[in-house]
């Protein structure tokens, strides 16, 4: 069984489609790779939940990416109004 559950891009369009031809019996060759990706996934997914070892933050950064860093901490706190160029002519012409 996988270890890591392959991450797809299908949006919910799609998906309905290809359920509605499952239904009809009407699956062209790409909904049968599709159908195969997404129970891929699931099993891969629903094994990973089941091991001790997998804590949720580890689930969150598999299925959404890691998070990227805040303005904040990249620019040291530094707020919308002080960082302007507004703001900054201002300061700078009160200093005269």
């Amino acid at each position: 069984m996988p270890t890591k559950p392959t991450l797809i891009e299908l949006d919910m369009d799609r998906l309905q489609e290809v359920l509605r031809r499952v239904e009809t019996n009407e699956l062209t060759e790409d909904d049968l790779a599709t159908v195969r990706e997404v129970i891929e996934s699931y099993v891969g997914l629903f094994y990973l939940v089941g091991e001790k070892t997998t804590t949720i933050a580890r689930l969150r950064k598999m299925l959404f990416g890691v998070k990227t860093e805040k303005t904040a901490s990249i620019l040291g706190g530094i707020t919308d109004s002080e960082s302007s160029p507004v703001a900054a002519g201002s300061r700078q012409g009160s200093n005269l």
